[in-house]
Parts: C-alpha cells; sequence; structure tokens
C-alpha cells in the first residue's frame, strides 16, 4: 500500500480537499487561539469545518431554500432535520427554554427528512442540540433534498428507507465483524456523538422511574460531559471522576444508585485505559450497564470480550475516524452485547432508534474496505513514531496506550499477537512550555485540524482547541494546557519523523 505525502494547507482550506471534507486547516497556534476567541474575519476564512460546530454549506442551502419554500419572514429561523423524532426531540430540547408551541415542524415530502421552524432568537439553542446530540443532516443528504428540490414538484412524497436496505446491512454486518458479534447488534447514526446520545436516552428510559447517578469515569472528549449535564436531558446528578484510577474507581464502588456507568477506551486525548472489568461489575452489581467509547482504540480493543469475564454492554464508536479514514463521511455505531444481563432490554429500547442516509452508508462501505491494511500501517508507524518521540529530548510527556495502563489496555488488545497494536492516536508536551509549544506546531507541516483517524497524518493543539474557555479547570483533572494531539496517518514512518524533528528542532532554537 502507497502512502500519501503529508497533507498542509492553507488556513480555511478543507481537510481533506473534498466536498463533504469534515475537518479544516487551522497551521498556526493563533489561528486556533482567534477561532476560540470568535474572531469574525478567522471564521470568514474557514471554508469548512467539523459538521457539528459547523454548518456545511450544502446543510445551509437547504435551511435557506426551505425557508424560502415555506415563506418565513424575518423573525423565523428553519433547520433541516433527518427524522420527524428527531425533531420532535429538538423541539422539546428548545421549549425547555423557549415557549411552548414556539417551535413548528414540517414535512419535507422527503424521505423521513422534517424542517423544524423556531423564532430567530432560538438559533443558538438549535445549534446546542445540534452539536451535543449529534443528531444532524449530513452534507450527503442535505445534496440529496437540494437535487429533490431541483428536480421534483415541491411536495411530491419521496421515498427512501434510512435503515432496510442491503447497504445497511452490509454496513452493519461490517462492524459487527471487527468485534466478532452479529450485525444485528448494532445501530447505526449520522456521528459518533449521536450514537454516545441514543446510549444516553437508553440509560433514560431504562431508569426512568427510579433517581439516580450517571457517572463518567476519565477525562473525555468534551461533547460527551456536556451533553450529559444538560438539563434538557438530565436530572443533572451526574458524577465526573476525570482520572479514572484506582481511587476513582474505589469512590465509585461506594456510591449508591448508579443509574449508568460512561467511560472512553482509551480516552481522549490522555490515552489512559481505566479498570473495565472491575467498572462493569459495579455496573452490574446496580443492574445497570457500562457504556464505552471505544472511538481511540480503533478497533484495536475489543470491550466486548467475554475472555475475562466482565465487558462492556454497550459500545458507541464514531465510525467518521479510522473506520472511515478518508475523512469525508460522518457516522457513528451502537453496538449492544449479546453478553450483557440486560441485553434483551437494551434491543427492545434500541428498535427503530438507528437511522443514517443511504448514500453515507455507501460511502463508508466503499471507504472501510480496507481498514484492515491501514489499521495495521498507521499501527506500525504510531508505534515507530510515539518510541522516537519517547527518547528525544525535546518531548516532556508523551501519551500513548503502550505506555500508560499498558496491563489494563492489553487486557482488552484484541490484536494481541501484534506487537504495536495502539492505535493511531498519540499526544504530548514539549518542553519549554507554551512558547516551545506554539513554535513546534506551527513549524509541523503535515495537516492541522480538528478530528482523527484520518488516512493523512493530523495535528491540532487539542486542549486550546476542545477547552480555550477553561484551561485552569481541565489542567487540575491532568490535562496539559499545551498539549498537542496528533493523528498518524498513512504516509511514510520517515516522512511523519521528518516533520516532527524539524519542529523538534524549531522548538528548541
Amino acid at each position: 500500500m502507497a502512502g500519501p505525502t503529508c497533507l498542509s494547507a492553507d488556513l480555511g482550506a478543507p481537510l481533506p480537499d473534498h466536498v463533504h471534507a469534515v475537518s479544516v486547516s487551522m497551521p498556526k497556534w493563533e489561528h486556533v487561539e482567534r477561532y476560540e476567541q470568535g474572531c469574525p474575519d478567522l471564521h470568514a476564512a474557514l471554508r469548512s469545518g467539523y459538521p457539528r460546530f459547523v454548518y456545511h454549506t450544502y446543510v445551509k442551502a437547504l435551511n435557506a431554500r426551505y425557508h424560502e419554500v415555506f415563506g418565513l419572514d424575518t423573525s423565523k429561523t428553519l433547520f433541516v432535520l433527518p427524522t420527524l423524532t428527531v425533531a420532535e426531540r429538538c423541539r422539546d430540547f428548545i421549549e425547555c427554554t423557549f415557549p411552548k408551541d414556539c417551535v413548528e415542524i414540517k414535512s419535507l415530502c422527503v424521505i423521513d427528512a422534517h424542517a423544524i421552524i423556531v423564532p430567530v432568537e432560538a438559533a443558538a439553542c438549535f445549534k446546542s442540540f445540534w452539536q451535543h446530540s449529534g443528531e444532524l443532516i449530513s452534507s450527503r443528504l442535505a445534496h440529496y433534498i437540494l437535487d429533490v428540490l431541483q428536480n421534483r414538484q415541491v411536495g411530491e412524497k419521496i421515498e427512501f428507507k434510512m435503515d432496510l436496505t442491503p447497504a445497511h446491512t452490509a454496513l452493519r454486518e461490517r462492524i459487527g465483524s471487527l468485534y466478532t458479534t452479529s450485525g444485528s447488534n448494532v445501530n447505526l447514526y449520522p456521528s459518533g456523538m449521536a450514537s454516545i446520545f441514543a446510549a444516553f436516552r437508553l440509560v433514560q428510559k431504562l431508569k426512568q422511574s427510579t433517581p439516580g447517578k450517571t457517572v463518567l469515569v476519565g477525562f473525555p472528549y468534551l461533547d460527551t460531559l456536556k451533553m450529559m449535564r444538560r438539563t434538557e436531558w438530565s436530572n443533572g446528578d451526574v458524577l465526573f471522576f476525570p482520572r479514572g484510577d484506582k481511587n476513582d474507581i474505589d469512590a465509585i464502588d461506594a456510591l449508591e444508585n448508579i443509574h449508568a456507568i460512561f467511560t472512553e477506551f482509551p480516552s481522549n486525548p490522555l490515552l489512559q485505559s481505566t479498570d473495565l472489568p472491575r467498572l462493569a461489575a459495579i455496573a452490574h452489581r446496580h443492574n445497570t450497564v457500562l457504556v464505552v467509547d471505544d472511538t481511540v482504540g480503533s478497533y484495536n480493543v475489543n470491550v466486548l470480550s467475554e475472555t475475562h469475564g466482565h465487558a462492556a454492554d454497550l459500545v458507541a464508536s464514531s465510525l467518521t475516524k479510522i473506520f472511515c479514514g478518508t475523512g469525508t463521511v460522518m457516522g457513528g455505531s451502537l453496538i449492544a452485547n449479546p453478553a450483557s444481563p440486560l441485553f434483551s432490554t437494551i434491543q427492545s429500547l434500541l428498535e427503530n432508534d438507528s437511522f443514517l442516509f443511504e448514500d453515507d452508508v455507501v460511502a463508508l462501505l466503499q471507504a472501510s474496505e480496507d481498514i484492515h491494511a491501514r489499521l495495521a500501517r498507521i499501527n506500525a508507524t504510531a508505534a515507530t513514531i510515539a518510541y522516537r518521540l519517547k527518547h528525544h529530548s525535546m518531548v516532556e510527556t508523551i501519551y500513548y496506550p503502550k505506555y500508560i495502563n499498558t496491563s489494563q489496555y492489553e487486557h482488552y488488545n484484541s490484536k494481541a499477537a501484534e506487537s504495536d497494536a495502539h492505535g493511531p492516536l498519540l499526544s504530548l508536551v514539549v518542553r519549554g512550555g507554551q512558547t516551545a509549544a506554539k513554535t513546534f506546531y506551527d513549524a509541523l507541516t503535515f495537516a492541522k485540524g480538528p478530528s482523527l483517524g484520518t488516512n493523512f497524518t493530523l495535528s491540532c493543539p487539542y486542549t486550546l482547541l476542545a477547552h480555550y474557555d477553561e484551561l485552569d479547570y481541565v489542567e487540575s483533572c491532568g490535562v496539559p494546557r499545551d498539549l498537542i494531539r496528533i493523528s498518524i496517518g498513512l504516509e511514510d514512518v520517515e516522512e511523519v519523523w521528518s516533520c516532527l524533528e524539524r519542529a523538534l528542532d524549531k522548538a528548541c532554537e
């Protein structure tokens, strides 16, 4: 497999250069700072963005077109959502803040997509739903509906099944095969965040008649905690144990009335692996579920494994990342463990919950055909890069599963025969504080922007990008403010290392 050349791009360029790109280039540290500060000129320069944070061009065009179709005035704004059920969830979310009956839902007569019409002052509230639920309309679905509008009569019903096609079945089976489970246990969603949200909604139904605590273990991707703490969806009784170490798990073990336990394995961005068997035992003692987001594990770990007696009840993954690799398709999966004590109940609660647009399904199938070969190459390159960084004089700390909580990671390593099955992701802190970190980041000559698991190496100053307004707090949780995250791609290992080595040399000048 020939590797690509390291991909660099100017500010605002889509990463990759594709109409459905899910990342955007921010090649300088100051670009990230200005983005987080909301600088209008910086935001105006972005021609792409991660779809939960930045509305895709097709999505904006679709919303504008239906605003015109429905003859709305400037006091109203409109957003298209993928299904009626999602539109109803969004209405309920908005009406927790705004008056009842202020939201109108209209069918588009195109598959199950529906428009939600809200007062303009509720636009920011809608954006919070879009971002934290992940239940978005994809750029491919938006493009499809725009084509229908152009070629069909408005109001003409266009039938299109969201989850009953041979392509959906094939995608579910491919995902299931990565865990040695049946595709019938796999649900599909329009983003990884939507799959986590689906698990959270399931927990609400599972324990709806009893008060209790939702527990989040280990420092997670930022929107997981934000979603759980939203009062629109939760009673607020969410307990966060950011370190995920033995002391945290001892404290969790002493809790009463646990509704569910959520964690990442390994975690993003610290690549820590918590004690899953013990967490599973605690969850099962409370007659509830352990939900694991294994996106960073990148199919090198199988947390559904029963080899050691305890495992996750639900596994949420972002298909946008290593499964796809191209960085041009959004998607998420949620898998129910057949060995879970609550499997039958889980399956009944997840029935008819799955939804992913056909064109996205087909694109994911095509992109994931070579996942095993890609993963082997990326694993090997990442292991070499991590080893060299660990022993470089300018690197203060390296975060990588091979060097952190190693035995707990290896407990669920599904590729034990491979010595370097630790995934694409690593994080580091360079010596010299923020000045050195900025110099190092600015000097990197591969792609720089949000996301991970791409076929091209991709980096970002993660803490700055994800936690700009709470740097002191996240540092108190063990996340360095100058941490830089790198997702290794398919390039030649020496090309990647040469980019890093030059940047490290620059940082020590």
